[in-house]
């Protein structure tokens, strides 16, 4: 199967009515084994076989089962896609070429892409034409407790003051 790249978005997110319990949740974007995916309920990530199964893959879409628990009304499921990042075939040097195996790879590469640029989009970031700046955050011992700044002639991120003191 060939991912469609159009339609390759490796996140959903479902609402539940109030007054139902649902348990079986769609996967609409293509994986290949069920550990590709995170499954949320209410902000709780989800233990596969303790409190879901998963239908499909392998290259294919499929569904995601939590009546171990189900997921009530006002609850909300999120389903990501987060393919481990390693290369799973290896082509022989001489020989037959098997075609199958090289989509299934490129198909995995494309999933794996579309998974960091899912990340990517849901960070801070500088826009392209910002001014290079270092943006790494200072240490943790640093910014314990403490509200995230900016220096007022760097732009460099700081920790600033202490949150208790935020009004």
């Amino acid at each position: 199967m060939t991912i469609n790249i159009a339609d390759n978005d490796p996140r959903i997110s479902y609402s539940v009515a109030q007054g139902v319990t649902q348990t079986i949740f769609v996967v609409p974007f293509e994986f290949f084994d069920a550990a590709d995916l995170n499954v949320y309920v209410d902000n709780t990530l989800k233990t596969i076989t303790t409190h879901y199964t998963v239908a499909g893959g392998n290259g294919s879409t499929g569904s995601v089962d939590i009546s171990v628990t189900g997921a009530s009304g006002g609850s909300t499921v999120v389903i990501t896609r987060s393919i481990s990042q390693q290369r799973t075939t290896d082509f022989p040097t001489s020989g037959p070429f098997n075609i199958s195996s090289l989509n299934t790879e490129l198909d995995r590469f494309t999933a794996i892409a579309a998974d960091l640029q899912d990340s990517v989009d849901r960070s801070l970031k500088l826009i392209d034409y910002d001014s290079e700046v270092d943006t790494q955050i200072p240490l943790l011992a640093t910014r314990k407790g403490t509200v995230l700044g900016f220096n007022a002639t760097t732009g460099a991120a700081e920790a600033g003051p202490q949150i208790a003191n935020v009004q």
